[in-house]
């Protein structure tokens, strides 16, 4: 059977790729889970520096949750039969969603996005930090046309767009291009077709190569500041001054500039 969810490594960048293009890569109990397992490995895998979502096929990027399988196991419309529903529920129960959706992996998300993303795909594509596209994408919060409720895209979308735009997506789900997009800021690198992934893995090596504390440093600041206005800003910002320039990395950066070398960085 073809995993629905595929997991490459390439140096220290790993791509996780939404494999059910038949189902519009919606979320299955199964994807949600395993999604949420292989985020919490690479969180956890030190030689992992930033990761690249991608999915499957040019007609979605995702769908949000599968009506068949997913969204009627949530309401109760049909029972957990296999081991990945009662895993799922349990999920669900634990944190709402599964990573990235629910919180933060900690390390650089990088969003490859060929086709549509709409709703749930909508909601994932903003848990990234970045967001890579092809000229055949288009972002829509439709929810609302349906009786549904734009789950999280409510607080992220004005975050990365001016109110009065994101307000006229969220409430009329009207349909944004690619295009439009990236000229508000929304998306960091248009591209032509099918080549979405191969750029945001570009991306991707190029934030790798840096120092890794550095950037974790860097991100955990900049994602508490845009998250969360009343947070202590600068008290965490200081406490990263302190942890970057107590590091070996901290040394070698200007060590290998004298030596006119690349540096070799350690993540300590």
């Amino acid at each position: 059977m073809t995993p629905c969810l595929l997991v490459q490594r390439t140096g220290h960048v790993a791509t996780l790729t939404l494999n059910r293009p038949e189902a519009r890569n919606a979320f299955s109990p199964e994807l949600a889970v395993r999604l949420d397992e292989a985020c919490q490995q690479l969180r956890d895998d030190r030689e992992v520096r930033a990761i690249v979502l991608a999915a499957a096929g040019t007609d979605s990027f995702c769908a949000g949750g599968d009506l068949k399988l997913m969204i009627p196991l949530i309401t109760g419309a049909r029972k957990a039969e296999t081991d990945y529903d009662h895993a799922a529920l349990a999920l669900m129960r634990e944190k709402g969603r599964p990573l990235p959706t629910h919180g933060d992996i900690g390390k650089p998300l990088i969003a490859a996005i060929e086709a549509p993303a709409l709703g749930g795909g909508l909601e994932l594509a903003l848990a990234c930090d970045m967001i890579v596209a092809s000229e055949n994408a288009s972002f829509a919060a439709p929810e609302v046309a349906s009786g549904a409720y734009p789950a999280r895209i409510t607080y992220l979308l004005p975050r990365r767009l001016p109110y009065s735009l994101a307000s006229e997506m969220l409430l009329s789900g009207s349909r944004l291009s690619a295009t439009r997009a990236y000229h508000l800021g929304l998306v960091n690198e248009l591209v032509p077709a099918g080549t979405a992934i191969a750029a945001a893995q570009k991306l991707a090596e190029r934030i790798a190569r840096n120092a890794p504390i550095s950037v974790r440093s860097a991100r955990a600041v900049a994602h508490l500041a845009m998250s969360d206005p009343a947070a202590d800003v600068d008290g965490l910002d200081r406490a990263m001054i302190r942890k970057v320039y107590t590091s070996q990395d901290a040394r070698e950066g200007p060590r290998a500039f004298a030596e006119k070398r690349a540096p070799v960085f350690c993540d300590h």
